[in-house]
């Protein structure tokens, strides 16, 4: 929900208390009763910053607009804070709306708002996430690229790197971060120190930072590159296969692609794309023999 509230937001609110708010009206030897709405489902709602917006609507079984301010309380393990959400707009006649920010505290926030003899709770639960950097270091001052990261926690995930770097927004718990060359292109190019890196993030961190540190072996390692042109404003992936079926893909940033660390052998390097022009071809074959392999190009055009 975003915050300011909008005109449309604080007509729209009054339906809710129709048969309170405007509906005929209780006689005057009826208790007075407020009723209190939140416009937004926050009961068991997961959020990822450390507060959350609402729009609170009061209504009462007399023909009256309540005024004042509606009082808050958030009540969590980790604390607890209390506030005001003065009215600051109208639903119909006799309806007031309140809007606001409430902050929140780690995990679970029971938050109470409170109107004269009305009251509604929800638990609204805070979801702290730690920014991860992994670094991959070239051993000469620079970043090594076209690297792939091993994420292990509640889950495994690979991911492949074209930048040298990843970020990660990960909730706190224990993860094993390991650094490594995947086929297609060849693991033996080099090794990387440490072997594995174990982190515990906890609900206090905001930032960790990581660092690989690559060594190149004595083998020699490849690459192959070229430059994508389409009619399109779209540039695909491009696709390498080694003999053995293996598969990487990677965007032709700027128009321009490459696959780094590679063996000498035989590649199959192909557009990901449905144009049907593709030129020279649609894949092209491409043996390494010892040198680096550029200007393998693709032009690919779409119908106007």
């Amino acid at each position: 929900m975003k915050s300011p509230i909008s005109i449309v937001a604080l007509l729209i609110l009054p339906l809710l208390f129709i048969s309170s708010c405007g509906g005929g009206g209780g006689g005057d030897d009826e208790t007075l009763r407020h009723f209190i709405d939140i416009s937004s489902p926050l009961e068991g709602k997961i959020v990822n910053q450390d507060s959350i917006n609402v729009l609170i609507a009061v209504g009462s079984n007399r023909l009256y607009t309540p005024q004042g301010s509606i009082t808050w309380i958030n009540e969590s393990p980790y604390g607890t804070s209390s506030g005001q959400l003065p009215f600051r707009g109208f639903c119909l006649l006799f309806c007031s709306a309140a809007s606001g920010k409430i902050p929140l505290f780690r995990e679970a926030n029971r938050i109470t708002f409170q109107y004269e003899d009305a009251s509604e709770s929800v638990t609204v639960h805070y979801q702290h996430l730690v920014k991860v950097n992994v670094n991959i270091r070239d051993g000469i001052g620079g970043e090594l690229s076209h690297v792939t990261i091993k994420r292990e926690g509640d889950k495994t995930y690979e991911s492949f790197t074209t930048a040298g770097s990843i970020s990660y927004s990960l909730v706190p718990g224990n993860y094993v971060f390991s650094a490594f060359i995947k086929q297609p292109q060849n693991p033996e190019c080099f090794t990387f120190t440490p072997e594995r890196i174990d982190a515990v993030f906890t609900h206090y961190d905001t930032t960790r930072s990581f660092s690989f540190n690559a060594s190149k072996k004595t083998i020699d390692c490849y690459e192959i590159s070229g430059s994508v042109q389409s009619n399109f404003f779209v540039t695909p992936n491009i696709q390498l296969t080694d003999s053995l079926g293996n598969k990487l893909s990677v965007f032709a940033i700027g128009g321009t692609y490459r696959f780094p660390h590679l063996a000498s052998g035989t590649y199959i390097v192909e557009p990901l794309t449905t144009a049907p022009t593709v030129l020279p071809a649609n894949s092209r074959t491409v043996e390494i023999t010892g040198a680096n392999v550029l200007n393998v190009d693709f032009d690919i055009f779409f119908p106007p």
